[in-house]
């Protein structure tokens, strides 16, 4: 048992066909948890009622959860396409509130809390779906870890919108941005199947140096090589045997 858990672990953090799904998904959660818990608790520094501000901000999510059944399923969005541009979206509404007159901080971290209870919700489906059977369980555990060491940062952040109103919506919205870049380069799984090993996974391709990390220019310089050598072997002439009649 303890090699299974060994082998789970080496998995999840080592192997290439895993550890990008695995740590991308785990700052996610830690961004959202951060910056959904955070805008909650942030409310009261808003300038307005703090029982207006708390109903507002509950009352915007459910709107977005609406949207998220109707985006997870929808083929131009999707798992990761929701997931993604309500990290982004909520992200650049915080970050923008720090340009934004009195009344509007609170109408773009209103917004932002919409963006990021909608992707709060599908990264949950998205996240099951991105790893095996036989990791699956493991790493939604340690995500979910992740999320809650993002929860706990979040109260304290909260608390800095006593010296700034827009301080904390900054520290809330940047990660939410790094964490949409993050997700904007994982598959999407509308219509996969389901994966049940690590097997299932296909190895990532090799990357050259020389490319400066961009594995697509590579394939395309491997591309143009196969084709000069097919053309090759057409134009190549017939081999002629000797005695063998005309």
């Amino acid at each position: 048992a303890a090699d299974d858990v060994a082998n789970i672990f080496h998995q999840l953090f080592l192997d290439a066909r895993l550890s990008y799904r695995f740590y991308s998904m785990c700052f996610g959660w830690f961004a959202l948890s951060l910056g959904y818990y955070g805008l909650a608790m942030n409310a009261a520094n808003l300038g307005s009622n703090i029982y207006i501000s708390s109903a507002v901000a509950s009352l915007i999510e459910l709107p977005a959860y609406i949207i998220a059944i109707w985006a997870v399923d929808t083929p131009r969005i999707g798992r990761r396409g929701a997931t993604g541009s309500g990290l982004a979206f909520g992200g650049f509404c915080c970050v923008l509130s720090a340009v934004a007159p009195g009344w509007g901080v609170m109408v773009l971290a209103l917004t932002g809390k919409f963006a990021v209870a909608l992707a709060f919700a599908v990264i949950y489906l998205y996240a099951a779906e991105l790893f095996p059977t036989s990791v699956r369980s493991r790493s939604m555990g340690l995500q979910s870890l992740s999320a809650r060491i993002g929860g706990m940062g979040a109260s304290m952040i909260a608390d800095l919108g006593k010296t700034s109103q827009v301080l904390p919506l900054i520290i809330f919205g940047v990660p939410c941005l790094i964490a949409a870049v993050l997700v904007s380069g994982l598959p999407e799984t509308l219509g996969a199947p389901m994966l049940d090993t690590i097997d299932d996974l296909s190895a990532p391709g090799p990357r050259d140096a020389s490319s400066g990390g961009c594995p697509w220019l590579m394939r395309r310089y491997r591309q143009l090589d196969e084709e000069s050598r097919e053309l090759e072997v057409r134009n190549r002439p017939e081999p002629h045997v000797l005695g063998a009649s005309a």
